[in-house]
Formats: C-alpha cells, structure tokens, sequence
C-alpha cells in the first residue's frame, strides 16, 4: 500500500502526539466503585519506533536518502 506525503506525515504527526502523552505515564484509572474508566498507553520504546519508522517514510517520499533507515515497526 502506498501512502502520500501527507498521510505519511499525519502518521508521524499521531505517533509523536501518543509518545508525548506516554510521557506523562502508562497507564491511570479514574473514578471509584463501579464505574472506573482506565488507560492504558503503548510503551515508549514501540512508540519511538513507530516514530522512527514514519520518519523514515517522509524521508524516502522527500528523496533525502541520506536519512533513510531501513527499519520495521515493532508493534
């Protein structure tokens, strides 16, 4: 499949968003007794690497090869 440069970018755009949120922790639980909403995050390290990976597509689709890192996501 492929992908524009904007949705490409969109991607990374997302990835950054969730890896800055995971910063602030991994997981939290709100409200008590029956009705507790929790969440839980992706770890930073798959998150780093999906970041990593959507960067590397920007680059390919820029043509700047000499960023270009050939790597596979670890979902």
């Amino acid at each position: 499949m492929a992908f524009t440069l904007a949705e490409v970018t969109s991607f990374y755009t997302i990835a950054k968003a969730a890896y800055e949120n995971a910063l602030s922790g991994d997981q939290y639980t709100i409200g008590s007794g029956g009705s507790n909403r929790s969440l839980k995050r992706q770890s930073l390290e798959k998150l780093q690497a999906t970041m990593e990976y959507w960067q590397s597509r920007i680059d390919i689709l820029n043509g700047d090869s000499r960023k270009i890192k050939f790597a596979t996501p670890r979902y």
